[in-house]
Formats: structure tokens, sequence, C-alpha cells
């Protein structure tokens, strides 16, 4: 009872307090006020700072997002014409039998430019270029002019030269800086000849930069025949003899294999200076050499990573931290010679080399088959090769 007589006082007391306080005309003191204004002005200051930062986030994220969607568009349309390419067609030209050649497939010496026969006959080739409006460069696919003659009569049906393109929109203010076309191996050592590799470079002037590879089979070209119908850079005629390539400038073999190493795979901080806003994306299955001083260590990537000045670190950095897309190679080769072949002295970071193909091994089990069989405990090595290069020597 006496309890709650003391509440309703207390209440009583409370509402009384509050009205005395509310009709109060004494105002603050200009102490109150300073505080009161810096106490503001922190919470302004710190908002903006965490705003600012989910910003940067966020066109981080942006610009990764619109670079691949424009690059997927551009590389699935190229990537789906080159796919279907025919080949029992043959160039003839009657005016100029100079230009007559065996190849229906034909990429230009500078890479800049690939023609061939679309999966319906057509003659095209696909290239970057200013369209004749002006503007920045955009892929093209140029069709060819037609003329052919109707029921045997001298009245002939005539198709005009045409340059296809997506339009400007789809480009999300992106332009081409690089798009070139290569044989993924001339000599046909580790891809087949009718392999073809597409590399694509986008620029944007807020989001900066986005590239990406892909490789593409002609499906259509199965045989040794067929392939004599593809020309390209580093390929040898047909009846000569290839030469044996030197590594590229700036490289080096992988110790005791015909594997090129690039020494400067991995970018630098510097390579991001001239664009913040620049990412590199590096691709699973390439071996690298990274210099620590006088140390240099050789890695391979095991998944894909994108590289921009906000995350950037050396590959012992990441490995140090549990991020593993890259991991160091430990210099053991192993040599499988049959699908019953199983070692148990494997360890995470060695190669192997099965079928003619260099692999890496990621890893801790006690029993290892060789990657035709296990093919989750192993990536495949696309670093280009030296034909006729130093022999294998297995390390064990």
């Amino acid at each position: 009872m006496n309890r709650g007589r003391h509440k309703e006082r207390y209440n009583k007391y409370t509402v009384l307090k509050l009205k005395k306080t509310f009709n109060s005309k004494k105002g603050v003191t200009l102490i109150e006020l300073i505080v009161t204004f810096a106490l503001i002005s922190l919470f302004i200051l710190l908002s903006t700072q965490v705003i600012s930062s989910a910003m940067n986030v966020y066109y981080k994220i942006q610009s990764i997002n619109y670079g691949r969607q424009v690059s997927d568009t551009l590389m699935d349309k190229i990537a789906g014409t080159i796919s279907a390419a025919q080949v029992n067609i043959e160039r003839v030209n009657i005016e100029n039998e100079e230009l007559n050649t065996k190849y229906t497939l034909q990429i230009e010496d500078d890479m800049s430019k690939i023609d061939l026969y679309n999966g319906s006959g057509s003659h095209i080739y696909i290239t970057n270029t200013k369209p004749d409006t002006g503007g920045d460069k955009q892929l093209v696919i140029h069709y060819y002019r037609v003329e052919s003659v109707l029921n045997d009569s001298n009245k002939k049906l005539v198709y005009e030269p045409i340059d296809w393109t997506f339009d400007k929109k789809m480009y999300l203010d992106y332009k081409i800086t690089k798009l070139e076309f290569s044989l993924a191996d001339p000599d046909g050592i580790i891809y087949p000849e009718n392999v073809i590799r597409i590399h694509l470079e986008i620029d944007h002037k807020k989001f900066g930069s986005y590239s990406t590879t892909r490789y593409v089979e002609c499906y259509n070209f199965q045989d040794k025949d067929d392939f004599e119908k593809i020309k390209g850079p580093g390929k040898a005629e047909s009846g000569g003899e290839t030469p044996t390539p030197d590594p590229p400038e700036n490289s080096q073999t992988y110790p005791d294999t015909d594997i090129v190493v690039k020494n400067d795979y991995w970018p630098t901080a510097e390579d991001f200076a001239d664009n913040e806003n620049k990412i590199i994306v590096l691709k699973p299955g390439n071996i690298f050499k990274y210099s620590y001083g006088d140390v240099d260590k050789y890695y391979v990537m095991v998944g894909e990573r994108d590289l921009n000045n906000w995350n950037y670190k050396t590959p012992a950095d990441y490995i140090a931290n549990g991020n593993n897309l890259e991991f160091e190679l430990t210099g053991t080769i192993h040599e499988y010679s049959s699908d019953d072949d199983i070692k148990t002295n494997v360890k995470h970071g060695d190669l192997c080399i099965w079928g003619g193909e260099y692999y890496a091994y990621k890893g801790y089990d006690e029993e290892v088959k060789n990657p035709g069989i296990q093919p989750e405990s192993w990536i495949k090595i696309v670093n280009d090769r030296i034909k006729d290069g130093p022999a294998i020597r297995t390390r064990e």
C-alpha cells in the first residue's frame, strides 16, 4: 500500500518537474551552446567519413560490375561468332587471282583483326575501330560485299558491305582501348591449333580500366587438313619448319621446364599510380616470379584475383593472410606414367607433368593420383611453352 503511494507521489513529482523545465525561460549558457555545436559538428564529420568510405566501396564494386557487364557482352558476341566459323569455304576472287587463298580463318599480323566465314557462311571480319560518325572505338563486325546470280540468269543480287555494331548505350561510357586476336598455341603443343585467344581491354574515365581474356575453340575445324586453313601470327606455313621461339622479352623459363615465366606478371604499386581506379585481373593457372630484394620466388595462381590500388599486396602478404588464390611453388616436379601410378610424396606447391602438360598440386593428401583421375587437386598451367625446350627432369 505504501509502495503504491510512493510511486504515485514520484510520478506527480516527475510531471511537475518536466512542466517546470518546459515553462522555464532561463535558456542555456554560452559554454553549453558551444559544446552542443561541437558535438553536432563532430557527428557530422564522422558521418561524412563513413558515407565517403561507403561510397568509395560502392563505386569500386560498381566499376567491377559495369566493366564485367560490358566486357562479357562484347566477348560473348565475339566468341560466339568465332566459335562457329566455317572451314569448308575457300576464298576465290575471279578478278584478281592473287587474292585467292586456301585460308578460311586469318588473323592479321598486328592481331587487330580476324577474318572468317561465320556460321551462316557470310564472309566477315571482326575488329575495333572508330565509327564513321566519330567517337570512341567500338566493336565492328564487317560483312563483305556479296554478288550472286539468280537462277542462272544475268541478273545479280548484290548485298552491299555493312558494318554491324552495338548501340553506343551498351558501352555504358566505356571505350575499347585494345582488342587483340591470336592463336592460343600456333604449334599445337598445349592447345589445339583451332583455339583462338581473345584479349580485350576497356576503360572508363570514372571507373578506370578492365581487361579480360577468353579462349575460344573453332569447333568446325577438327583435323589436320582443317588446321592448315587457319593462319595467324607465329604459325609456320604448311610444309615449312616452325622456328623454335625464344622466351619473350623480360621473361625466362621455370627451372628444368619449358614453361615461360614472366618476371613482371604480378603488378607493382607503381602500376596503379596513373589511375587509382585501374583494375588488373590475374587468371588461374599462371606461374610467375616475384622478387623480394635479392630473393626470387615462384608462385602459381589458383583462382582469379582483381588487383587495384586499394587492395594491392605482395603474393607473400596474401598467403600470410590466408587468402589462398596463389601459392608458392616448391621446385619439385613429378611425372605420372599411368592411371595406376599413385604417389605418396607429392606436396602442396609441387608440379607434375601428365599427358604432356603441367599441373600444380593444391592439397595435403597422403596419396595423390594424376590430374585426370583427381582433377580437383590440380591446377592446369596455362603459361606459354618453348617448343623443343629443355628436357624435363623429374625431381622427387
